[in-house]
C-alpha cells in the first residue's frame, strides 16, 4: 500500500503537464516504486521523494490541446506564447511519453492552404518518426471558429453542415495517414441556448446522419478507425445534444454503425482521460 505523506510538492511543467513529485514515508514503498521503475532521489532533508519516471511502456498519451494550452479564459487573453507541435512531440519523448493527439486546428492553423497544411504535417511525421511517438487518436475542432456557432453537424445552415464533414472527412484521412486507431467526435457546439433556436428532432437526425455518412467514408476507404463519442454535460452549450453517455448510446443504437465506443472523461468539464 502507498503511504504519502503530506509536505511540499514539486512541479515540473510543460504548459498543461504537470509532474508531481510524492513524499514516500515507508520502505515497503520504496519496493514497489523501485519494482515499478520510479526513481527516488533524496530531499534535502534526508526524506525519500516518488519520483515518476514514465517509459513509452506506460503508454501515456498527451493532447496537443493539453500541452499546448496558451492559459486563456473566459476572463482574459493567452499569457503564454503557441507551442510548435515539433517541440511538444521532442519534449514529450524526452519526458517518456507514449503518444500524442491532437484536433486538426492544433496540428495545423485554420485557414491554412494545402502547402502549408503539407509543410506541417511533414514536420510533425519526421519528428514522430524521430522520435518513436505514436498517435493513437485524432479528433476535429468544429467548435472555436464563429462558424460554428450554431453547431456543425446540427447547424440550422445547411452549408455550415456541409464543411463540417468535409473538415472531418480531411482530418480522417489524416488521421489514418498517422496511424490513429481511434477517431474521437465531441459535439461542443451541438446544441441551443433557448429552446426555440433549433428542432431538437431535426437536430439528431442530422446529427446520425452525418456520423453514418462519415463512417461510410471510413469503410468505403478501408481505414481501421473506430468512431468514439465524448458526452459532456456542462461545457460549453446551456442545452447541449449528447449531454450523458445515456444519450450518446441511443444516438448509436438510431445509427447504422454496428460498433460503437463512447469515450467517458473523468469528470464532465473539460478533461481528457488521456
Amino acid at each position: 500500500m502507498l503511504a504519502w505523506r503530506a509536505g511540499p510538492v514539486a512541479r515540473g511543467r510543460l504548459h498543461g503537464l504537470t509532474l508531481l513529485h510524492l513524499d514516500l514515508n515507508n520502505s515497503p514503498t520504496k519496493q514497489i516504486a523501485c519494482k515499478l521503475g520510479m526513481a527516488l532521489p533524496s530531499s534535502r532533508s534526508g526524506r525519500s521523494r516518488w519520483r515518476p519516471t514514465p517509459t513509452p511502456a506506460d503508454r501515456f498519451t498527451f493532447g496537443l490541446w493539453t500541452v499546448g494550452w496558451p492559459a486563456r479564459d473566459p476572463f482574459g487573453d493567452a499569457t503564454r506564447p503557441p507551442l510548435d507541435p515539433v517541440e511538444a512531440v521532442h519534449q514529450l519523448a524526452a519526458l517518456g511519453a507514449y503518444g500524442l493527439t491532437f484536433h486538426d486546428d492544433d496540428l495545423i492553423p485554420f485557414g491554412s492552404d494545402d502547402t502549408e497544411r503539407e509543410r506541417q504535417i511533414d514536420r510533425f511525421t519526421d519528428a514522430l518518426k524521430e522520435t518513436g511517438l505514436v498517435v493513437p487518436m485524432a479528433t476535429t475542432n468544429l467548435f472555436t471558429h464563429p462558424v460554428f456557432k450554431d453547431g456543425g453537424f446540427t447547424s440550422n445552415d445547411r452549408r455550415v453542415r456541409r464543411f463540417a464533414l468535409r473538415k472531418v472527412m480531411r482530418n480522417i484521412d489524416l488521421a489514418a495517414r498517422l496511424g490513429a486507431q481511434t477517431y474521437v467526435m465531441w459535439g461542443g457546439r451541438e446544441g441551443s441556448e433557448y429552446d426555440s433556436a433549433k428542432d431538437v428532432r431535426a437536430a439528431l437526425d442530422r446529427y446520425r446522419e452525418a456520423v453514418d455518412t462519415l463512417a461510410d467514408y471510413v469503410v468505403a476507404r478501408g481505414y481501421g478507425l473506430r468512431f468514439a463519442l465524448e458526452p459532456k454535460p456542462n461545457e460549453p452549450r446551456g442545452d447541449i445534444l449528447l449531454p450523458t453517455v445515456g444519450h450518446a448510446l441511443a444516438l448509436s443504437r438510431a445509427s447504422s454503425i454496428t460498433r460503437w465506443s463512447v469515450s467517458i472523461p473523468r469528470w464532465a468539464t473539460n478533461r481528457w482521460p488521456g
